[in-house]
């Protein structure tokens, strides 16, 4: 069970990633979500070693990570708080919490 939660976790890093670019870009609507879960089912993180799993994670948000600090220094003001919809749900997204 807990394989299978870090291994969505990790499925979802390239979603992260794909989104923080298209609002940094200024997107009107951001890449939606797999709300089928199709690359879940079929990786079955379950089966995997946790510890494999976690240092994976550990790289991809690593990733993720870097691209936000390298450009935090070239963001306008205001920039952190850009938004846009999700296209399934349509929620407003933000790079960082709007409060």
């Amino acid at each position: 069970m807990v394989q299978g939660n870090a291994g969505h976790l990790l499925d979802l890093e390239p979603l992260w990633l794909r989104r923080v670019e298209e609002l940094l870009a200024g997107r009107t609507e951001l890449t939606p979500a797999d709300l089928e879960n199709r690359g879940i089912d079929e990786a079955n993180h379950d089966a995997a070693a946790l510890p494999g799993l976690l240092d994976a994670l550990r790289q991809a948000r690593g990733v993720l990570i870097r691209r936000l600090r390298g450009r935090a220094r070239r963001l306008s003001r205001g920039a952190h708080h850009r938004a846009a919809p999700a296209v399934r749900h349509l929620l407003p997204q933000y790079l960082t919490s709007p409060n």
